[in-house]
């Protein structure tokens, strides 16, 4: 097995640790190979998919960050059926957006969105 080194904030390795003592986890490694895992899964379920589809997107961030997200969202109109905006507090939101069209345009927006470095969280839901 290769050994790989991972810088991390003292924060986000708290909560790694945190997380590996809730879960049971043997080690900080078990845990970034569990996560790595997942999220391959995740992308691959993504890349799959063809046709015609149906899908929603959740995105959180910072509210003086909105503008860029409009921007993306501007230039995929066609694809975004429904979409709900929502202050979480006074400096965060969350956006629901209900998709539907060609894969290769969903897609193309979810990268763009969780590409975003003013994104904190980016998920995909496809039914």
């Amino acid at each position: 097995m290769s050994v790989v080194s991972v810088s991390l904030n003292d924060t986000l390795l708290e909560d790694i640790d945190d997380f590996m003592d809730e879960q049971g986890f043997s080690g900080r490694s078990e845990v970034m190979r569990t996560a790595v895992r997942a999220l391959l899964r995740d992308r691959k379920e993504i890349s799959d998919l063809e046709g015609i589809v149906d899908a929603v997107v959740i995105v959180t961030h910072k509210d003086e960050d909105s503008g860029e997200i409009d921007d993306i969202q501007h230039d995929y109109q066609e694809t975004i059926t429904t979409q709900l905006h929502n202050h979480m507090d006074e400096h965060k939101c969350l956006e629901v957006f209900m998709l539907h069209g060609e894969a290769g345009k969903v897609k193309q927006l979810y990268n763009k969105l969780q590409a975003s470095s003013k994104v904190e969280q980016a998920k995909i839901i496809v039914p």
